[in-house]
């Protein structure tokens, strides 16, 4: 008796992103920051594709109103793990702010450049 379940087929996209479809290869301005990631795509006639690829920075890091919402929960995670005494995850969050500094609203880069200062990590 043999296996009647469906097992889902993965297409190798490349270097294509697996969100938008922008080259991620060499020589693309993509290639540096992108990940390997994957997703599921839906074809015009409702089937669904499975696809594995890479994530280009962009997509991972979205729009400014998605960049600002994770960096103030970031500066929140921050004040509660210096208050815990836990390094780590302290360190952690100001690694995520370093990078989301100057890609958020103004005054969210300002609370950011404000927690960075304090930390030693800018001027």
């Amino acid at each position: 008796m043999s296996d009647t379940t469906d097992t889902p087929k993965v297409l190798d996209i490349g270097n294509r992103c697996v969100e938008c479809g922008e080259d991620t290869g060499p020589g693309s301005g993509r290639f540096v920051n992108r990940i390997g990631a994957d997703s599921e795509w839906t074809t015009n006639a409702g089937v669904t594709i499975y696809v594995d690829g890479w994530m280009c920075a962009e997509c991972e890091w979205g729009d400014e109103d998605d960049r600002t919402m994770r960096a103030e929960a970031r500066l929140s995670e921050y004040a509660e793990a210096m208050e815990r005494g836990d390094d780590d995850e302290a360190e952690c969050c100001l690694s995520e702010l370093e990078d989301l500094a100057g890609e958020c609203d103004a005054e969210t880069n300002t609370e950011i450049a404000k927690v960075l200062a304090a930390a030693g990590i800018i001027d």
